[in-house]
């Protein structure tokens, strides 16, 4: 173990003095994570620029096709809209020579021609209109071209006088009229006074190729075809935006015009902040052979939407974060795994050299490696084994002494119990002799007896010191704390010192001030300070022996005991409280002793959380010091114990001079007091108490005996649990049991708690004796149902006091049970009247009986008031132990009537009326003299809910029933002097009953008695009858009576009558019989009243 501790405190010293560092696991981690991130991050840059090349190339693959097919689409609208353009400018070349011939009819005035006429020959859909030299149309057939300005398009002004002075028509390209959703084209033909001759032809053919003139349209289709394209604009060369006549912005117009002049596109235009690019293609569509013919050329401006690639892009680069997380992430764990797979097994050999190094040399190094790690194992392993066989070795050896000095504790303490007992019978036996249990001695023979009890008090005193030495060894002592005051237990010690000191001229001296409280168990403080008192009387021949307090601290007492004897060398001052040992051996056989006292002093004081303290100088003496927690308490009054002071005539026997230690609360036992002798006799002298002693031990026995008998006390013995069972089961009375714990086939806790089962212990008190002292032993006693507890060894004085308190305490609760029942207590769950408070109660459906003697008034005017009390209690002692007997109590007893109750069966309360009145009769045999009349009850028994508890006020109480249930037994009660039956029980207690068919019995009507408004069906029981003849006619004509009181219910009188008349005749005492016989005779003369339903009204009781 001690090598387990340095090892332990090896390690520990060395782990603080260990300078910080990284982990090797965290060092591997970070040098492989770091490497695998930056190839990570290399390798997703580049294929991430990759991929962006890529897309951007794709994207603008995509634009280049977009354009394509737009520009290509715009000639193959081009090629369609030719077809349209021949059919209209053939339809002009028809127009023209009519407009001409008008024209020139008018002498080129245009004002004379009519212009509706003409375009009524023409047709609706076509114009006609007139240019002059300024470009201004003057004349036409549609107000909408009236005013139209030809100098606001200076291009077309142009070629207008080209083909003037070329004399040459001019045509314009097809043109769509969204309005009219039509396709038109324009002629211009030159006159000879400088103006134009405008035709507009339109035609609605062909619209499958009229409806590509809709750009709208073709734009729509161009952009469903790619969806890079965000939107198509065609312009014209006359900065005019077809179907649209939407005025274009500046940036556009100059766009337009450059285009128009160089006939090319500008670079790509980006919008940054639109992520567009607007991109203008230039489609040449112009005819190189006629130049005078409008240049169909477009301009195609096309918006690209850029945010589908920056879209995928962004896509690009999320799935790229993604990855490049994702892949951080499993790196780490990748990482983490790896470092951990590497330094797992070192962390795991660390971790058992760690607990092997505090001390588990048992514990198993277990790696999962097949390395060098595992070489490393096996060296360590192969260390720890050769260390753990020779420690082990170590241990073995310590387990057998431990095992051997445990072995010699449980000897020394068997032994000293087993010790115990017969010097504990040697002292009593003596002490019982000494008293005179043996008669009269003589004074030789009561100096050899006090001889051999002092001596076996001294070997009782160092059985208690080896027991003590025992307990304090291996911890077993429990201390009782509460504040003691010293001064007091100071006086007591030295009273029971003082016969130590003989001859010696010493004197005791108590120095400690009033009120000096310390937090103590009392009866160890008189132990410690006995010890150190006794010490320094058999070390001290003369001079005195002082005691002294003082304060140590704020929260301890110094208390001192000094005394002027031999002293103790410095050299033997450390070994003086050592066990066995006294300060020289040559002391040890000059003044006797054992030397476990200082050592038990030690160990107490220290178990109170002091120390022991020693200061001495040879030939001048010694002064013991020790400590105890204070306390400012309150002064608390302890009753002292008897004090133990020695008769003269025991003074004049005592060798002079003696030597006795006495032990924890050991003392000299004297003859009994006087006063408690008295007591005890007189309480005994009508009837010897009995008491039954159960001891396996003939000589504990005896001497109980024999104390027990100095009290005048009468014992019965039993050597066993079973034979004071026997003894009880018997029925023998005893007055207190005296029951040891220890014995044979059962312990004394198992014969009390069967005890219990048949008697509580306010009825039979029993007293433990034990030599086991401890607490949960105590506790377990007092469980089982003891009342009280002697611990061995005990003096007769503490036995004889405790046994007549217990028995007075037990009078009065037998004396509280005659006039509260036992049966009462019960059923409330008290265990003695002194729990009972007023309110108490309790529901329980009981049998209630009522008896009552027959004309008792008469009965008891005839007697004295002494003659009635004795009458009474003679006839109440005959039918009262018929209740007991079967399981009921009485309530209560109001005058000559008796009310019982029946807590469990219906059965019982029957049982006990048919029984009290079989006694009654035997009874009254007794009582045939002349002159005495024959006593005759009536019973009445119902059952129901009862309300049982304590009524009245604080300074009076007492116990009753409360329910409607008592009433109704109380009036059936007095039904039996009307119908002159002996026991009436009603309905409801018969259907209670469990075996009916063990009983006679018949319905005898129906009784509505005062205060119920209900019936009452009332029962007579036919085995109560105490005439034997008339109980057998009554059961011979049970049949007959329950037919003819059918009758009588039926309203069938005659009939009833007849056989009621055959019973009476047949039975002259069956009144009942009578009774009815004379109401049929009332009721076949008077009638029956309208209401009648067979139910007599009762008005009495």
């Amino acid at each position: 173990m001690r090598k387990n501790m340095a090892l332990t405190s090896l390690f520990q010293n060395t782990q603080a003095n260990t300078p910080f560092y990284i982990p090797l696991r965290y060092s591997l981690t970070g040098a492989f994570l770091g490497m695998v991130l930056v190839l990570l991050f290399l390798v997703s840059t580049i294929h991430f620029l990759e991929t962006k090349s890529y897309l951007e190339q794709m994207y603008s693959h995509l634009q280049q096709q977009a354009e394509n097919n737009v520009s290509n689409a715009v000639r193959l609208l081009t090629i369609n809209q030719k077809v349209v353009d021949d059919v209209l400018t053939e339809q002009i070349q028809t127009y023209i020579p009519l407009l001409e011939t008008a024209f020139n009819q008018q002498d080129g005035d245009a004002d004379k021609i009519d212009w509706n006429s003409l375009k009524k020959q023409f047709g609706e859909e076509n114009d006609f209109f007139i240019v002059n030299e300024q470009g201004i149309v003057t004349h036409s057939s549609h107000l909408r071209l009236l005013g139209a300005d030809y100098q606001r398009l200076p291009a077309l002004l142009e070629m207008l006088k080209t083909a003037y002075r070329q004399q040459t028509p001019l045509y314009s390209r097809p043109i769509y009229d969204y309005n009219r959703q039509r396709v038109g084209k324009l002629a211009y033909y030159p006159t000879l006074n400088h103006q134009f001759l405008g035709i507009y032809a339109s035609t609605q053919k062909y619209p499958h190729i009229i409806d590509t003139f809709d750009i709208s349209k073709v734009t729509s289709r161009l952009r469903l075809l790619n969806n890079t394209i965000q939107s198509i604009r065609i312009f014209n060369l006359y900065e005019s935006l077809l179907n649209d006549e939407t005025p274009l912005d500046s940036k556009t117009k100059k766009i337009i015009a450059l285009m128009t002049q160089t006939r090319t596109p500008p670079q790509y235009l980006l919008e940054q902040e639109n992520y567009k690019n607007r991109h203008y293609l230039f489609v040449n569509l112009s005819d190189e052979q006629n130049v005078l013919l409008a240049d169909n050329s477009k301009i195609i401006e096309i918006t690209h939407n850029r945010k589908i690639i920056d879209d995928s892009l962004e896509q690009l680069n999320n799935i790229y974060y993604i990855l490049i997380i994702s892949s951080i992430i499993l790196s780490i764990i990748f990482t983490y795994l790896i470092a951990n797979y590497i330094t797992h097994p070192i962390k795991e050999i660390i971790n058992s050299i760690n607990i092997i190094a505090l001390g588990n040399l048992e514990h198993l190094i277990t790696i999962k490696a097949n390395n060098e790690l595992k070489i490393l194992k096996d060296s360590i392993t192969l260390m720890v084994n050769s260390m753990l066989v020779f420690i082990n070795q170590i241990k073995q050896q310590n387990t057998e002494l431990q095992k051997l000095d445990k072995m010699k504790d449980e000897f020394l303490s068997n032994t000293s119990h087993e010790l115990r007992t017969p010097i504990n019978g040697i002292i009593g036996i003596t002490e019982s002799m000494l008293d005179g249990v043996s008669g009269t001695l003589t004074d030789d023979a009561r100096h050899n007896l006090l001889l051999i009890a002092l001596s076996g008090k001294r070997l009782s005193s160092l059985v208690n010191d080896l027991l003590d030495f025992a307990q304090l060894k291996h911890r077993e002592l429990v201390l009782n704390l509460k504040p003691v005051d010293i001064r007091i237990v100071t006086d007591i010690v030295l009273n029971i010192a003082r016969p130590l000191v003989g001859q010696k001229n010493i004197t005791l001296i108590n120095h400690i001030a009033d009120d000096i409280l310390a937090m103590a168990d009392e009866e160890r403080l008189q132990q410690i300070l006995l010890n150190l008192v006794t010490n320094a009387i058999k070390f001290t021949e003369f001079g005195r022996i002082e005691i002294f307090s003082s304060s140590f601290n704020d929260r301890f007492l110094m208390i001192s005991v000094a005394d002027t004897g031999i002293g103790i060398p410095e050299n033997k001052i450390e070994h003086i409280f050592n066990a066995f040992e006294q300060a020289d051996t040559s002391i040890s056989r000059e003044y006797g002793g054992a030397g476990l006292g200082l050592s038990i002093t030690k160990k107490l004081v220290e178990l109170h959380g002091g120390e022991v303290r020693l200061q001495s100088t040879v030939s001048k003496g010694s002064r013991f010091s020790f400590t105890l927690p204070a306390t400012s308490r309150e002064r608390i009054l302890f009753e002292a114990p008897i004090p133990v002071v020695l008769t003269e005539q025991s003074e004049k026997l005592l060798p002079q001079p003696f030597e006795l230690l006495l032990a924890e609360n050991q003392a000299i036992n004297l003859p009994l007091p006087a006063t408690l002798a008295a007591e005890t006799n007189n309480a005994s002298s009508n009837k010897p108490f009995r008491i039954l002693v159960v001891d396996d031990d003939p000589v504990n026995l005896k001497v109980l005996e024999n104390q027990l008998a100095l009290a005048n006390y009468q014992t019965v013995r039993a050597m066993d649990g079973h034979e004071a069972l026997d003894h009880l089961w018997a029925g023998e009375e005893f007055t207190l049991v005296l029951l040891d714990i220890m014995m044979p086939r059962m312990s004394g806790f198992d014969v009390c708690r069967i005890i219990r089962t048949q008697y509580p212990a306010t009825q039979l008190p029993v007293i433990m004796l034990t030599a086991r002292s401890q607490e949960n032993d105590l506790v377990e006693g007092l469980e089982v149902g003891a009342n009280d507890y002697i611990t061995k060894p005990f003096s007769k004085v503490e036995l004889l006091s405790r046994i007549k308190t217990h028995i007075n305490l037990a009078r009065i609760n037998i004396a509280y049970s005659h006039f509260v029942p036992l049966e009462f207590l019960k059923l409330l769950e008290k265990d003695s009247i002194i729990e009972v408070r007023l309110g108490d109660h309790v529901q329980k459906r009981m049998s209630v009986l009522f008896a009552d003697i027959r004309s008792f008034t008469s009965l008891s005017e005839a007697m004295s008031p002494q003659d009635n009390f004795s009458f009474l209690n003679a006839y109440l002692q005959q039918v009262s132990p018929v209740i007991r007997q079967y399981n009921g109590f009485i309530d209560k007893y109001i005058g000559d009537t008796v009310m019982a109750l029946f807590p469990d069966k219906a059965d019982d309360a029957l049982q006990a009326a048919i029984s009290m009145l079989a006694a009654l009769a035997k009874y009254n045999l007794t009582r045939g003299r002349p002159g005495r009349p024959i006593i005759r009850i009536g019973i009445g028994i119902h059952i129901g809910n009862l309300m049982l508890g304590t009524i009245g006020e604080e300074k009076r109480m007492e116990g009753t029933v409360i329910s409607d249930a008592v009433n109704l037994a109380s009036r059936m009660e007095g039904l039996t002097r009307i119908y002159n039956i002996s026991l009436a029980i009603s309905k409801q207690l018969l259907d209670s009953l469990e075996h009916p068919e063990n009983h006679h019995y018949r319905f005898v009507g129906k009784l509505r008695v005062k205060g119920k408004r209900e019936p009452v069906q009332v029962i007579e029981v036919l085995d109560a009858e105490p005439d034997a003849t008339t109980r057998q006619l009554k059961i011979m004509c049970t049949d007959k009576f329950d037919k003819a009181i059918q009758y009588f219910f039926d309203k069938s009188f005659i009939e009833s009558a007849q056989l009621f008349e055959h019973i009476a005749t047949l039975n002259p005492a069956d009144k009942v019989a009578g009774f009815y016989l004379d109401r049929c005779h009332y009721y076949k003369t008077e009638g029956i009243p309208d209401d009648w339903e067979g139910v007599e009204e009762l008005r009495e009781k």
